[in-house]
């Protein structure tokens, strides 16, 4: 219900074969729904400010890109062109929030249809990232927050290990285990010093996983969708070629580099709201959605005038409650989500945006330190739970 707009939840009603045994809802559960329905109903799902929110948006990224244009083309200059890469590395940041919008079906009003061709154009055509891979695992972590065996956006061996729970886990995403091995121990092992300059350069793996899906899944995915996917993909590689070739020669490796680096701040932001929170392993248990997503998330402190710079990533608690919420009234829920964890008992995790980065550090560092003391040839899965309290 979170996840689904009214049309695809249409479609999804022929689908049932029944109701689960013994599957009442808690009392957290059943208030949880009737909020959310209210919620539903009101402002936050009105189709007012869109127009103005993404008409000024739009306008200031045309704005941002120019300007990139101009200094590229306009300019001789070694000091222009790496200015003009961090402003690029600042627009693909601000172009992913769209394609997340668009992810997400949060455009009031708009269908299914218009969404995905608006998550095509941000994600494959400006910033080559494959809006259908992003969806396919995006989704998963919504449903199963930080679960160690299922959520693809925490499985990241034999490079970044937020628990040791990941040793040797079977992904059952991937379908594949994630070996403690002795070249996973190392790395894991250093991965305090090696995560800002993997995050630098984390697109490369965004590239990557975009062309591994389109080939891996060609016989699942519809014409229309490969046809999207690999046009998308196609334009950006055109375009953003022709682009660095009008630098000089010398400049251009420089400019790349810098520019992915700038934009590894997304990423940043990204992990931030979940590397440091609680982990579990399997599929959810007893716990309420609600108390699952504020297991798994947490929020950054933000002042208004700063909403933009984050792109909603700030409330990520309330956009993991209400994916489908437009990004500009996700403050408004706020209040209501944190009035409803204090009633429940529920721990609200609230944090500046560099204090969630100092408790990501902090996480990597006691994994770091739990393989490091770790032998991988005499590795016990039993071991893992001696470092529980990892998770607080």
């Amino acid at each position: 219900m979170a996840m689904h707009p009214k049309e695809i939840r249409e479609r999804i009603s022929p689908c049932l074969v029944g109701p689960l045994v013994d599957d009442e809802p808690s009392q957290i559960d059943s208030e949880w729904r009737d909020l959310v329905e209210e919620v539903e109903k009101g402002e936050i799902f009105s189709r007012a400010k869109r127009e103005t929110f993404y008409g000024f948006l739009f306008a200031r990224l045309a704005a941002m890109f120019a300007v990139v244009c101009l200094g590229v083309m306009g300019s001789s200059s070694y000091a222009v062109h790496i200015l003009s890469a961090v402003l690029l590395g600042f627009t693909w940041q601000q172009i992913a929030f769209v394609g997340h919008d668009g992810g997400h079906n949060s455009v009031v009003g708009w269908s299914v249809q218009s969404h995905e061709l608006l998550g095509v154009l941000m994600g494959n055509v400006l910033t080559g990232i494959s809006m259908g891979w992003w969806k396919a695992t995006h989704h998963v972590h919504h449903a199963v927050c930080n679960s160690t065996t299922h959520d693809p956006d925490i499985q990241h061996m034999p490079l970044i290990a937020v628990t040791p729970k990941l040793f040797n886990v079977y992904s059952l995403y991937h379908f594949r285990r994630f070996p403690y091995d002795a070249a996973t121990r190392m790395m894991v092992s250093l991965q305090y010093y090696t995560f800002l300059p993997i995050m630098g350069v984390a697109r490369l793996n965004l590239y990557a996983q975009g062309f591994i899906r389109l080939v891996k899944e060609r016989h699942s995915l519809s014409a229309r969708t490969q046809a999207l996917e690999w046009g998308g993909l196609g334009l950006f590689a055109l375009w953003f070629s022709a682009f660095v070739r009008l630098l000089p020669p010398s400049h251009r490796l420089p400019f790349v580099l810098v520019a992915w680096f700038t934009t590894g701040l997304l990423h940043l932001q990204i992990v931030g709201s979940h590397f440091s929170r609680p982990t579990y392993t399997g599929q959810p248990g007893k716990k309420s959605w609600f108390e699952l997503q504020l297991d798994g998330t947490l929020d950054y402190e933000c002042k208004p005038e700063f909403d933009w710079f984050h792109g909603g990533l700030q409330f990520q608690i309330e956009h993991h409650l209400f994916p489908r919420a437009p990004r500009y009234h996700l403050r408004k829920l706020k209040p209501l989500v944190k009035a409803f964890a204090k009633r429940h008992n529920v721990e609200y995790h609230e944090v500046s945006f560099l204090g969630a980065l100092k408790e990501v550090m902090d996480t990597l560092a006691e994994t770091a330190k739990f393989a490091r003391k770790t032998d991988h040839v005499n590795f016990s899965e039993s071991l893992i739970w001696q470092a529980a309290n990892l998770e607080g």
